[in-house]
Formats: C-alpha cells, structure tokens, sequence
C-alpha cells in the first residue's frame, strides 16, 4: 500500500524586520506657505513641523496632496524662508502652477482627485536680497462649474455636476448632468504671448490675468482660427466636436 504524506508549511512567526532608514537621503529646501493669511507671523511649536526627510514628513505631504484649499489669496503675500537660501543669481520672474484644489465640498461629496476645480498659485521671485524674496498668491479659475458650485458668496461648496472622471460612479448623478461634465481647467498652465491660461484636456482653455490671477473668461481658438485670426483653417465643425459641453 502506497501513503501519500503532504507536507506542510507554516508562515514564520514574524516578519523579516525592514530597514528602519532608507539607504539614502533627499536633502529639500523648504519655503512656508501660510494656510490663514493674517499679518502676524504665527507661532508653531518644533513637533508640529517634523524634520525635512523623516517619513513623518513624507506622510504629511501625502495628506496634504488630498487636502481641499478652503482659502483664496489673492493679495501676494511674502514667504518665509525655512532653510536654505535663494542664490544670488536665481533668475527673477513668476512661477505658476495649477492642480485640483476643492475635492471635498461642504456637504459631504468628495469628487475624483483629477475633476477637483483648478486652484492657480504664483510664485514671484523678485531677486536675492529683495524685500520679500519670494510673493505667494493663489486663486480659483471662476470656471462655469465654480460659479455653480459655489455658496454663501463663494464660503462654501456644493458639487452638483459630476467631472469626467467622476462619471465612472454614474449612478449617482441625474442624467441630464452626465451629458454635461463639468470644465474644472485643473491640467496645467500656460504662459503664452503674454498671456496666461489654465487648460483642460475636455474643453476650452480659461484665460486669466497674469498679475491679479483674476479670471477673464473661456477662450476658443478653434473658432478664431476658422475666422482667420490665427492665420489657420480648421475643417468644418471640428471645433464643435472636440470641445462640445
């Protein structure tokens, strides 16, 4: 008679114990952004700021990513520097930068990271030693969809269209809103024959003011190229099916 044993094997008791530190270390230069904006400098205990490369601070950052911007600052303010210093020959001029900043609104709907409406910030370098090295200011491109959703005089968010991706959770949304995504002009950020704009890759680009970071309004160059404003011809219709809302 033939026996068949199986053997068996069991997971260790433990784990293998990681690395407690990384191999390598990622040395940052750290410039403070003011979350309310008042005109005294606030007071922050040494815990509540974790050093630069711990993973304590990596976390925050993570978290942050995922945070809603409750506040405009439309006025530049001065940063102050952390650590570090700007080099005497870091070129002067305006960096910009636009993502997803409304994510989670006042009611309890969180929308997909990517359909977050467009939050546009500028960084000002006037040069080393200027006062004020480094200006922040920061606002919302007043797209079709913030005028909706905004309340209370733009204090408070209510989501009541759905943005691209958000339309993966369909169900959710009446019909009539899911003909309708909504242009949040998150994607990035143009700088072009000195004027500015924030793309959306669904829909027409927003032009702003590059000082004021005011919104002036939707721009369609298709049309204006069909006009000959561009000195470029587009079929027929072409405009109409690549940027239809």
């Amino acid at each position: 008679m033939l026996a068949f044993h199986r053997q068996l094997f069991f997971c260790p008791a433990a784990p293998p114990r990681l690395p407690s530190t990384p191999s390598f270390s990622l040395r940052r230069r750290i410039i403070a952004i003011p979350t309310a904006f008042t005109t005294s400098s606030p007071k922050h205990s040494a815990s509540e700021h974790p050093e630069p490369d711990s993973a304590s601070a990596a976390f925050q950052d993570y978290q942050l990513f995922f945070a809603s911007q409750r506040a405009e600052c439309p006025v530049p303010l001065p940063l102050r520097l952390v650590e570090g210093a700007l080099p005497a020959d870091f070129p002067r001029g305006t960096y910009y930068l636009v993502g997803p900043g409304m994510i989670t609104d006042d009611h309890g709907s969180t929308v997909n990271l990517f359909d977050g409406h467009g939050y546009l910030r500028a960084f000002r370098f006037l040069g080393a030693g200027a006062d004020g090295d480094v200006l922040y200011s920061a606002r919302y491109v007043e797209t079709e969809a913030v005028t909706e959703e905004r309340e209370d005089g733009g204090r408070k968010w209510r989501f009541v269209r759905p943005g691209f991706f958000s339309l993966l959770k369909a169900r959710r949304w009446p019909v009539p809103s899911i003909m309708k995504p909504k242009n949040v002009a998150n994607t990035c950020v143009l700088r072009w024959g000195g004027r500015l704009f924030c793309l959306w890759e669904g829909g027409h680009p927003y032009e702003l003011d590059p000082e004021s970071l005011s919104t002036i309004g939707p721009v369609d160059f298709f049309s204006a190229a069909e006009e000959g404003g561009y000195g470029l011809k587009t079929p027929e219709g072409f405009s109409q099916i690549l940027f239809r809302s």
